[in-house]
């Protein structure tokens, strides 16, 4: 609705502007359908290993997240932030962002929309579609995802 706002999270790298940023192209067209406001004002200011492409031991903590981004341009009427993500591994990403956008909006309610989620075993996957709702946490230092 008109009191939410979309805010894509940064890829890995920094950003090119002629690259497809999906996360960007999704909240865009949430917000084409009516489902809140765009503002793409979460920045990578150093790149880090992406996530998806790491070994588990090596992929970037939700600390090395929110120390490699930064908030651009605050805006003192935003009330509910959904953070647009194309595909969750475990979440550190989403807590890095969140932690930051909070230290700018701390009363804000913020929750993420993923478009994937990785799978890690295939016993757990049952069909293609499988929407659900779940929580990710902090726990000493590292992000943990459920379901």
């Amino acid at each position: 609705g008109s009191d939410v706002t979309l805010i894509p999270i940064p890829s890995s790298t920094l950003k090119n502007k002629e690259a497809l940023h999906v996360p960007y192209e999704l909240a865009k067209a949430f917000e084409n359908k009516g489902l809140g406001q765009v503002i793409d004002c979460v920045k990578r200011v150093s790149a880090i290993p992406k996530s998806a492409t790491s070994r588990p031991e090596d992929r970037p903590t939700p600390k090395r997240h929110y120390e490699s981004i930064g908030v651009e341009g605050v805006l003192a009427t935003i009330k509910k932030i959904v953070l647009i993500d194309d595909v969750i591994t475990r979440g550190s990403t989403a807590i890095g962002v969140a932690s930051r956008l909070k230290e700018v909006y701390p009363d804000v309610d913020i929750k993420l929309f993923a478009a994937l989620r990785a799978i890690t075993y295939p016993k757990d996957f049952v069909e293609l579609v499988m929407p659900c709702v779940g929580e990710i946490e902090l726990r000493n230092g590292q992000a943990y995802r459920n379901p």
